[in-house]
């Protein structure tokens, strides 16, 4: 995960680093004032690790969650399922959706 410093009148990137205090610091060092940027966080892809702007966090057909793809990956790398597969819960056979008995 990254924070990504973005100009707030431009709205272009400015500058992204790991830890939020860090980029604070830098973009003071580089003369921004608090309400000349903002900072968002963004997650680099699980399947590919690109930290790309496509990123979202995914989860499987009974809502569980799976990570953060791209776009790509999830359309051609998806290593999860994307249909309802039968569930003890559901279907009363297959998969148990989470350990509580």
């Amino acid at each position: 995960m990254n924070y990504v410093a973005f100009n707030s009148d431009t709205d272009k990137e400015v500058m992204s680093d790991p830890c939020p205090t860090e980029l604070a610091e830098r973009m003071e060092y580089e003369g921004y004032e608090s309400h000349q940027w903002y900072s968002i966080q963004r997650h680099s892809c699980r399947g590919c690790q690109e930290d790309k702007p496509d990123v979202q966090e995914r989860s499987d057909a009974h809502g569980i969650y799976t990570g953060h793809y791209c776009e790509d990956c999830y359309d051609n790398n998806y290593p999860y399922r994307k249909d309802r597969y039968p569930t003890i819960e559901t279907h009363g056979y297959g998969e148990r959706l989470n350990d509580d008995y």
